[in-house]
């Protein structure tokens, strides 16, 4: 789906924690970091990164449990594009697709976007993290 013509534009940003969390042996998380690193580099994907040590770090944990997917699928016509928040938990998951809570998400993630470092910076931090698994 990433490497199609008209892939969709897709939008991370990912904990330091889950970079550095290993899963596998050094060479399956070298491989890993690798890919994300290509797939950063692709015009339709941003990954950010959220180090452990921002400039505020008091917005840490707010953003440690902030775990939602904005969808936007454009749609024809009048009913305009299908906008929906999707969270999972432990014990279930929700759809949400009011729109004062839409905008509340939107304001949320343009806050942890700010925090985290950019796309060439994020890269650069993917690069080392790759590399200390080697």
């Amino acid at each position: 789906m990433l490497f199609q013509p008209d892939a969709p534009e897709l939008r991370f940003v990912l904990s330091e924690s889950w970079l550095r969390r290993k899963w596998g042996n050094n060479t399956v998380m070298h491989e890993q970091l690798t890919h994300l690193i290509g797939c950063s580099e692709r015009r339709n994907v941003i990954i950010q990164v959220l180090p452990f040590d921002l400039p505020d770090p008091s917005q840490q944990q707010t953003w440690i449990n902030y775990r939602v997917t904005l969808l936007r699928i454009p749609a024809p016509g009048l009913a305009g594009p299908l906008e929906v928040a999707y969270s999972e938990t432990g014990t279930g998951y929700q759809f949400d697709d009011d729109k004062a809570s839409l905008a509340a998400h939107d304001r949320t993630w343009t806050r942890l976007s700010d925090a985290a470092l950019d796309t060439r910076e994020s890269r650069a931090f993917l690069r080392s993290v790759a590399d200390s698994y080697r």
